[in-house]
C-alpha cells in the first residue's frame, strides 16, 4: 500500500522529535555549562561573569546559524569561537589543547541514551494506533536517527528515513536540514486526494519551526511549550492548540476528528 493511500482516519499526525518526543534541550544546557565551566578555569577572570557569557555566546551562535543551519557542530564553532575573542581581545595565547578539551565539552550533547519525555510511552500507541503518524524533524541526518534509535521510537514509526521533501519512499521520518514547511505542505496537498475530509496535523515545541511551519502548510499547530526559553525558537505566530502536556493529545485529537465529522 501507497504512503496515505487508504487513510485510518481524518487526521495524519506528525510530531517533531527534540524535546516533544525526547529530551534533548536539558542536554545542550548541560553541555552549554561543562564548556563555560571549562572556559573559566582555561582563561579565569578573563571570561565574562554569569548573564554576560551566555549572551555573548548565544549571539555568536545565531550568527552561525545562516551558514550552518542546525548543524550539531554550530555549537562547538560557537564555543571555540568564543574562546577565541576572548583572547584576541585579552592578547592571550590560543592552546591548541584548550581548543581539544573544549570542543569535548561543546559535544557531549551528542552522547546516546536519550530519553523519551514523561508520557511519550502511553501517548504514541493511542495516536498511531488508527492515524498515520509521522517524525518530521530538523537536524543532522546522522545524529537524528541515532536519537530516535536510542530513544526506541523506531518502534512506532519504523527506521527508514529520509531527507528529501517529497513522499516518494514509504517511510513515515523527514529529516529536514533547517524548515519543515516543505514536507508539510506536501503531505497536506497529498490528503486532497482523498475521498474524506482529511487534515495534517504538526504537534511541538518550536514557535518557528514547528508551529510557524505548520500554519505556513495550512496545517493544524499543536504546540506543547517545553519548559526553560531557546530564543531560537520564538517567532510571532500563534498555534491553533496549546497543551500543558503531551498526555492531552489524545483527547485533543479525538475532539478535532469529531468536528470535522460534525461539520
Amino acid at each position: 500500500m501507497k504512503l496515505l493511500e487508504s487513510p485510518k482516519s481524518a487526521l495524519v499526525v506528525c510530531f517533531d522529535l527534540d524535546d516533544t518526543l525526547i529530551e534533548t534541550r536539558s542536554r545542550y544546557n548541560l553541555s552549554f555549562h561543562r564548556s563555560a565551566a571549562y572556559c573559566i578555569k582555561a582563561l579565569g577572570n578573563y571570561v565574562p561573569l554569569g548573564s554576560e557569557l551566555i549572551k555573548r555566546v548565544e549571539e555568536i551562535d545565531t550568527t552561525l546559524i545562516p551558514v550552518m543551519g542546525y548543524s550539531p557542530e554550530r555549537f562547538v564553532t560557537a564555543w571555540s569561537m568564543f574562546y577565541r575573542e576572548i583572547c584576541s581581545e585579552h592578547g592571550l595565547h590560543v592552546q591548541e589543547q584548550d581548543l581539544l578539551e573544549l570542543r569535548k565539552c561543546s559535544r557531549a550533547f551528542q552522547d546516546g541514551n536519550y530519553k523519551r519525555l514523561p508520557d511519550v510511552d502511553h501517548v504514541l500507541p493511542k495516536v498511531s494506533a488508527d492515524r498515520d503518524v509521522f517524525i518530521v524533524t530538523i537536524g543532522e541526518a546522522v545524529l537524528q536517527r541515532s536519537k530516535m534509535i536510542d530513544s526506541v521510537i523506531k518502534n512506532t514509526f519504523g527506521t527508514r528515513y529520509t531527507t528529501k521533501s517529497d513522499l516518494r519512499e514509504d517511510t513515515h521520518i523527514f529529516i529536514c536540514e533547517n524548515d519543515k514547511t516543505v514536507v508539510l505542505k506536501n503531505l497536506v496537498k497529498r490528503l486532497q486526494d482523498r475521498k474524506v475530509p482529511s487534515r495534517v496535523v504538526m504537534v511541538g515545541d518550536s514557535l518557528k519551526n514547528d508551529i510557524a511551519s505548520a500554519k505556513k502548510a495550512g496545517a493544524i499547530a499543536v504546540h506543547i511549550p517545553t519548559p526553560g526559553h531557546w530564543k531560537n525558537d520564538d517567532a510571532d505566530v500563534l498555534p491553533n492548540y496549546t497543551l500543558k502536556s503531551i498526555k492531552d493529545l489524545p483527547e485533543l485529537l479525538d475532539s478535532i476528528e469529531k468536528e470535522m465529522l460534525v461539520g
